[in-house]
């Protein structure tokens, strides 16, 4: 757990601190955050900051649902009652929409953050190989459909500054400036964009949870997205890469291999985001995490703790 701090009026009171237990009795609660200013707008400002500047792993949270209720036009203007939950998620709350800029904003970030790990650059301004510069085109998208699909031009202008255009058809279609505020593989990103529905007043904050090179794992919002982002060359050659098992069988999860499960994370209805952490599966004297590769519903649970599993044995149903 990492409180980052944000400037004034923010109060953070927690007694976590990396290894604690976070009991599932009386009140789990890992911190309070309170915020405060001259006005209401002033303090949920610096409340979206701070929520956005958490960084907690290993274990779930709420951090998602409390920065989509203190976004929510309702609360902004202080109508709120003992039913508000109820009332604004009335089918319980999922994860936290975009709107398109922001999804722009997103999967620029993304790209982004993928040359600089390609060229081995760090943001302070000193790459590794003399005054090297980042520049070409890349592809964001997001998950295994590969939804929201963009192609940027991406030009470092500076040390952390870029020129972002988004192209369609051989012409530029909208044009932005990022400057980005990251230091290679920190978990906290701050970037100010002017374009693509910005005008720099506010930086984004996201977080990197973790990479395989092609696709990112965001934490946007308070949500976690799977951000893939493509060279060129890997965009040309995607279409000739077979689909994963996984990806053909979105509605399954399936063992990776022989084991046993030691812990079941989810039970029959509750609904999951990709990413979401299903499954500890113990083989080879180790423990493995399965994740959720789809949004949706869990319809079916196939096995019980304890249970053994042979390779590609149906783990988990989906709606």
């Amino acid at each position: 757990v990492l409180f980052r701090s944000v400037g004034e009026g923010v109060r953070v009171d927690s007694g976590i601190v990396e290894g604690s237990q976070i009991s599932v009795y009386y009140d789990p609660l890992i911190a309070k955050l309170c915020t405060w200013g001259p006005t209401r707008d002033v303090c949920l400002d610096r409340m979206r900051g701070a929520l956005d500047n958490y960084v907690i792993r290993g274990l779930k949270h709420n951090v998602c649902l409390l920065r989509d209720v203190i976004s929510q036009e309702r609360y902004i203007k202080g109508d709120i009652t003992t039913n508000y939950l109820p009332e604004t998620y009335p089918e319980g709350f999922k994860k936290a929409p975009l709107q398109d800029n922001e999804y722009k904003r997103l999967l620029a970030t993304s790209c982004i953050l993928s040359m600089l790990r390609t060229c081995n650059i760090n943001l302070s301004g000193k790459p590794n190989q003399a005054a090297r510069k980042i520049e070409g085109t890349y592809y964001g998208s997001l998950g295994i459909a590969r939804e929201h699909e963009t192609a940027f031009n991406i030009k470092q202008t500076s040390a952390n500054t870029y020129a972002v255009d988004i192209v369609a058809d051989g012409s530029v279609q909208e044009s932005a400036t990022f400057t980005v505020d990251w230091k290679l593989d920190h978990p906290v990103i701050t970037v100010t964009a002017k374009g693509f529905g910005s005008t720099g007043a506010t930086p984004d904050v996201m977080q990197l949870f973790g990479t395989d090179e092609v696709s990112y794992q965001i934490q946007y919002h308070g949500t976690v997205f799977t951000v893939n982002a493509l060279s060129e060359l890997q965009a040309k050659v995607m279409p000739f890469i077979p689909a994963t098992k996984v990806a053909a069988k979105a509605k399954e999860l399936l063992s990776p291999m022989p084991g046993v499960i030691v812990h079941m994370n989810v039970k029959e209805g509750d609904a999951v985001v990709m990413g979401t952490e299903l499954v500890t599966l113990e083989a080879m004297k180790m423990r493995n995490k399965l994740r959720s590769e789809v949004d949706g519903k869990v319809k079916s649970i196939k096995v019980n703790v304890g249970d053994k599993v042979e390779d590609e044995q149906v783990i988990i149903e989906f709606e």
